[in-house]
């Protein structure tokens, strides 16, 4: 397994076709899925799901990712940090889904500050973007604490969601 990054608790690496059963798990809780668009019905459907995410990855130079949020101390993993293109936009942006046990544990704060390091410093990216639903308080927590400053809102996955901006010069000043 792939590692992309890791943090004091947390190894951010890719996911695997192993890694299908728990992505399920974590993304068919209506707790972390009532945010997102649609999820994988099946076990089938999300192995599917997975397969084409690693394919499009991969074709990209495997520089952007979803990739799995894992435990150091269990080995298990707990949710998901994205870096990637934002769909209909030219901007990259920054995400995190956590199963619902793993919440409030910091580890959204954690991978997320990681990520953006990474797409700072590795990538040399000079500006990452999140996208959140409006009514997602505890992303939009998240989004504070890593020092994105909102911008208004934007449509993407076919919604109307909050636009959270941070440029790399205010993440080297202010994180």
């Amino acid at each position: 397994m792939t590692t992309v990054f890791e943090t004091e608790r947390l190894t951010i690496r890719h996911w695997e076709e192993e890694d299908a059963p728990t992505l399920l798990r974590i993304y068919q809780d209506p707790q972390v899925h009532r945010f997102l668009g649609s999820v994988a019905q099946n076990l089938e459907e999300q192995k599917e799901r997975l397969a084409r995410m690693k394919a499009r990855y991969r074709e990209e130079g495997d520089k952007y990712g979803s990739w799995a949020i894992v435990e150091k101390i269990t080995g298990e993993a707990v949710g998901a940090v994205i870096l990637k293109p934002l769909p209909g936009h030219e901007e990259i942006e920054v995400g995190w889904h956590l199963s619902y046990p793993a919440w409030g544990k910091g580890y959204a704060s954690e991978a997320g500050r990681a990520c953006l390091e990474y797409g700072f410093e590795t990538l040399g990216l000079t500006r990452i973007v999140a996208v959140v639903n409006p009514l997602n308080a505890r992303s939009i927590a998240v989004t504070q604490r890593l020092g994105m400053r909102p911008e208004g809102r934007v449509t993407a996955y076919e919604q109307e969601l909050d636009f959270f901006v941070l440029e790399r010069e205010a993440f080297r000043n202010g994180i």
